[in-house]
């Protein structure tokens, strides 16, 4: 019988007899209360972000800044469209960093950060403040989402900015011209009335999550896509699983752009929800979605190496019973000979994890005409297994785990966590083998005790340990950024953001003395309270609440979580 990490009534105890068994008792945890940290922005202005003592936070880039020398942001938002295209996303998540290679030829280049905008907030967005729809709230709100690639310079010793006029500068929006490559690239479901090849899509959407790739390119995972699509009355079993509903879910870009339609263009749905791969030195080359990678909720990714080089991507599925995916290439990638592996993302083999409640595990191969994916079951060839990859995974008997969010790889070898839901539990596994293997052993591990709940991300430290992201505990305050030597240990509350805002994504320099932190507004702060960041910091101007992207850094030079 296969063992369950999802929460259903069926599976609880199920779940109490073997699951808790291999949990080790967790000591309770104390966090710093809020009155012990430093503020960094004056008392007479409330609501901004706190930083522990010792700590400095630094502004670099809010929504609406221009991503290189394009229009500055305007205090009521009144940007056009076109302004909106060069200037950064709103509701920033998950980043990554990549630091300067000599051979990029630019001294003043100091690295480059990816950042993904996981929504936008029309209520915030236009500066008119009108309800009324139009084509041009509609291009604007596209314009708002997706991806921004800035290029970094050094301000000081340990200061950083954005480098402006930049080359390197780039907005990847809902709108922007996507390559699909792959096993599914030309499938018949991903063709549409302006794309008959199924070879080109416009946009990305529901950007969250953020990898790196040994070839120095950015993966961006697309999450939950469906408020985008108005669904009509009467919606396939494939609509229903994608969470299509009949009249949308608010948006209203259907009314002005036909494919968001799905009684229009049925299949343009099916062109979201995969991962995204951008290479920040590479402007004008086109960014491509890797479907060899399924398509699903992404809800965290993790890059390794086996031990022959063959790549190899961890993959969650953010959603009530979602499984945790494993690719392995064909090619092997070797340093020394990129062109060797061609595009090592675009063959191989996608698996879904299995777990037996004697803490072994397996991954389960999703090939068609393989463990019942076939045309019986629905899947008319591997393109179609990798459309459907959920209903793929669910046919070959993954384990269905509560929502599960994030990734991380830790500094012990092989060792690999996958957080899912908000109360700290968090699947431990090691493969026996390297990363390639097909069997591991797992058990399920507490990385944050009842005090750092809600959690709502973990990522690894480059020297070893966890950053903690917890949600915020109600309205009032604001998701908190913690720093855990190990998983399960004693956390360190570093920063609070303000009220309103979340602690969307992090990612540090590989020495450990910077980290780039993106704060996301939620929509739960009114915009009659000073706006942040406009209230903190001098770079930034007010008018209203903005998601940022800051740099946390040591006073002192030490590195961060010492």
């Amino acid at each position: 019988m296969p063992l369950s990490i999802h929460p259903a009534p069926c599976a609880q105890s199920l779940r109490r007899r073997h699951l808790l068994q291999a949990v080790s008792a967790a000591t309770l945890l104390t966090l710093p209360a809020t009155r012990a940290l430093a503020a960094t922005f004056p008392s007479s202005l409330p609501g901004g972000a706190r930083v522990a003592e010792g700590h400095v936070l630094q502004y670099l880039l809010a929504w609406g800044d221009p991503v290189s020398d394009g229009p500055a942001w305007r205090p009521d938002a009144g940007n056009p469209p076109g302004e909106q295209a060069v200037q950064a996303g709103m509701r920033h998540a998950g980043l990554a960093f990549l630091a300067a290679r000599a051979e990029d030829g630019d001294p003043a280049l100091a690295g480059l950060l990816c950042i993904n905008h996981a929504d936008a907030d029309d209520r915030r967005l236009h500066g008119d403040g009108g309800d009324a729809w139009s084509h041009a709230r509609t291009v604007k709100a596209q314009n708002a989402h997706g991806l921004s690639v800035v290029a970094l310079t050094r301000a000081g010793a340990e200061g950083w900015a954005v480098l402006r006029p930049s080359a390197h500068g780039r907005r990847i929006t809902a709108r922007t011209p996507v390559r699909l490559s792959g096993p599914a690239a030309g499938a018949p479901e991903l063709r549409t009335r302006d794309d008959r090849r199924g070879h080109v899509v416009f946009g990305t959407l529901a950007n969250r999550t953020m990898a790196t790739t040994p070839w120095a390119t950015c993966l961006s995972g697309e999450g939950d896509f469906s408020p985008y699509f108005n669904g009509p009355p009467s919606l396939s079993a494939e609509q229903r699983g994608d969470g299509i509903r009949p009249g949308g879910a608010g948006r209203r870009w259907h009314e002005y752009d036909s494919r968001f339609d799905v009684a229009t263009e049925p299949n343009e749905a099916n062109r979201f929800g995969w991962v995204l791969e951008v290479d920040p030195r590479q402007p004008a080359r086109p960014p491509v979605k890797r479907t060899a990678l399924g398509r699903f909720r992404h809800g965290g990714l993790c890059v390794r190496q086996a031990g022959d080089g063959r790549v190899v991507v961890y993959l969650c599925d953010d959603s009530a019973g979602g499984a945790l995916y494993k690719f392995v290439s064909h090619a092997a990638y070797r340093p020394d000979a990129p062109a060797s592996a061609g595009d090592p993302l675009d063959a191989g083999v996608l698996y879904a994890a299995h777990l037996s409640t004697g803490g072994q595990g397996e991954w389960r191969a999703l090939v068609h005409g393989q463990s019942g994916l076939d045309a019986a079951a629905g899947f008319t060839d591997q393109a179609s297994v990798l459309i459907r990859a959920r209903r793929a995974a669910e046919r070959v008997g993954a384990t269905p785990f509560e929502h599960p969010r994030a990734l991380a790889a830790l500094t012990q070898e092989g060792e690999m966590l996958c957080l899912h839901g908000t109360t700290g539990r968090a699947l431990h596994w090691r493969e026996n083998g390297d990363a390639a293997a097909l069997r591991f052993e797992w058990r399920e591990q507490s990385v944050c005790d009842p005090a750092c709940v809600p959690l709502g991300e973990i990522v690894a430290a480059p020297g070893g340990g966890l950053w903690l992201l917890q949600q915020p505990q109600d309205d009032a305050s604001g998701g908190r950024l913690l720093f855990s030597q190990q998983p399960g240990g004693t956390p360190r509350l570093l920063l609070e953001a303000p009220p309103g805002f979340v602690v969307g994504g992090v990612a540090p320099t590989g020495d450990g003395r910077a980290l780039f932190i993106n704060l996301r507004q939620t929509g739960t702060v009114d915009d009659f309270t000073p706006p942040w960041p406009g209230s903190q910091f001098a770079q930034a101007t007010g008018g209203r609440q903005r998601s940022a992207t800051v740099v946390l850094v040591r006073s002192d030079g030490r590195l961060l979580g010492e």
